[in-house]
Formats: structure tokens, C-alpha cells, sequence
């Protein structure tokens, strides 16, 4: 399932805002950014919140908030209240790497983006990360 670029707007100016702080869920992430290319990435704040935006080609993207959770290498990445969706990703040093995510999880992208295999990097100098219309979204 693909979401509609008609809708993808809707869905980035709906998702923009911080990350809620106040959660805590163990995670082990060093709080930052961690850059995918020049203009998107994920965000972590302390306690496992996070957010991320990966772009594709014609500004096409994945995007969510939620948080952080898991143990050791193998962390998850759930969006806010959504109890289908859970995104594998893997700890490798300074990177991040997403895993193949499920089916629940399309409607998070949009045009041909695919998150599987993205690779992050820790960023003490990578700009906030914004959505297509310019607006931050942690």
C-alpha cells in the first residue's frame, strides 16, 4: 500500500512538532542527530524519543514520530500511537541502520522511498531535520 502524494502533506503537517521527552524506554542511543544524506536523518532525544524523515527522490519521504525501544544492537522504532507498525534497526557504532519494515508500516511512506538498508550516521553538525515544507520536526 502507497500512500497518496495528495496526502503526504497532510500526514508531514500533522507529524511536525518534537518528540514527546518524556518517555522512557532504556534505549541506549547516544541523543542527536543521525544524518542520512544531506537533508534527513533521525533525531533521539533522551529517554528513546525520536523522529525521522528520509527522503527520496521529488521530495517523495518516510516519515513518523515515536520513540525508541529494545536491548543491546537491536532497536525498534514504533510510531506514536501506532500499535502495528514496529521499524527494526540496527546499532553498528556511530550508525544506524533500518531493517526491513513491515507492511503495517507503508503508510508512513510515500512515493518509492523504502527504508530497508538506510544507513545513518551521528552528526554533531547535521541541521535540524524538517519536513517538506521547511518546518522541524524535532
Amino acid at each position: 500500500m502507497r500512500v497518496s502524494t495528495l496526502i503526504v502533506p497532510t500526514l508531514l503537517l500533522a507529524s511536525c512538532g518534537a518528540p514527546d521527552e518524556s518517555v522512557d524506554t532504556g534505549v541506549e542511543v547516544e541523543p542527536g542527530i543521525y544524518a542520512a544524506g544531506e537533508r534527513g536523518g533521525l533525531c533521539v532525544a533522551a529517554g528513546g524519543a525520536a523522529a525521522f524523515v528520509i527522503y527520496g527522490e521529488d521530495d517523495a519521504n518516510c516519515m513518523a514520530q515515536g520513540g525508541l525501544s529494545g536491548e543491546g544492537d537491536a532497536l525498534t522504532f514504533k510510531p506514536r500511537g501506532d500499535t502495528q507498525c514496529e521499524i527494526p534497526i540496527r546499532m553498528e557504532g556511530e550508525r544506524l541502520v533500518f531493517g526491513e519494515p513491515p507492511a503495517a508500516c507503508a503508510y508512513y511512506c510515500g512515493g518509492d522511498v523504502d527504508l530497508s538498508g538506510r544507513e545513518l550516521v551521528r552528526s554533531d553538525e547535521a541541521a535540524p531535520l524538517t519536513d517538506v515544507a521547511g518546518e522541524e520536526i524535532c
